[in-house]
């Protein structure tokens, strides 16, 4: 059997606390597991939820045919806001630093996470003119694009400029690209390979003009 990952830990204490606040005294519980589709963005989801028209049963067994509220955590983001935890990519690691300090006897223990040293980070800025049409590029996609290229390498993306040529009206965005990786220490010509692929689908897919 394999060891398990910081997420299996967390994401076992999360949802023992979760069960037991949600639930009221002699209420039987079901927990089911589903699977459902991803949706494409890239925000932070804590909480999603939505209404249901088939047979739910919520706390309660037999309940038949009802209109019910369903809701789905977002464990890890979750937990990186009640541990303060700075990187989702954490989670998946097996680094015993980080596994130990959610190993409690009591799940109402104060946990809050203690930093350990980490490799070094590479920071890159990519820049860009935006197209003509405003509705042909969004914030999101051009995140998507960086993670599906990048991967785990990529520790955070920041926008941290936005111009507007004063004559032209053109608009150009920069970004500045954290990558890091979780075992060892990058190279330069490594995150270099990277970047530039990211710059050539940038282009390639989002219709932006590269200021590289």
């Amino acid at each position: 059997m394999k060891s398990p990952t910081g997420g299996h830990v967390v994401d076992y204490n999360l949802q023992t606390g979760a069960l037991r606040s949600l639930g009221q005294a002699g209420s039987e519980v079901k927990v089911l597991r589903l699977k459902v589709p991803q949706k494409k963005n890239s925000g932070e989801v804590v909480l999603s939820s939505g209404l249901l028209s088939f047979c739910v049963c919520v706390f309660s067994a037999g309940a038949g045919n009802k209109l019910g509220w369903a809701f789905g955590l977002g464990l890890e983001r979750l937990a990186m806001i009640l541990y303060s935890i700075p990187d989702i990519r954490l989670f998946w690691s097996r680094d015993e630093r980080f596994l130990k300090q959610f190993r409690v006897d009591d799940i109402q223990t104060p946990i809050c996470f203690q930093p350990f040293s980490k490799y070094p980070p590479f920071h890159n800025d990519i820049s860009f003119w935006l197209p003509d049409a405003a509705d042909r590029f969004t914030e999101n996609d051009f995140y998507d694009l960086v993670r599906s290229v990048g991967g785990d390498l990529v520790e955070k993306v920041t926008l941290v400029d936005d111009f507007t040529h004063p004559r032209t009206g053109r608009r150009s965005h920069c970004y500045r690209i954290v990558y890091r990786h979780m075992e060892r220490t990058l190279t330069q010509q490594e995150v270099r390979q990277v970047h530039q692929q990211i710059e050539r689908s940038v282009e390639a897919e989002l219709g932006v003009q590269g200021r590289f």
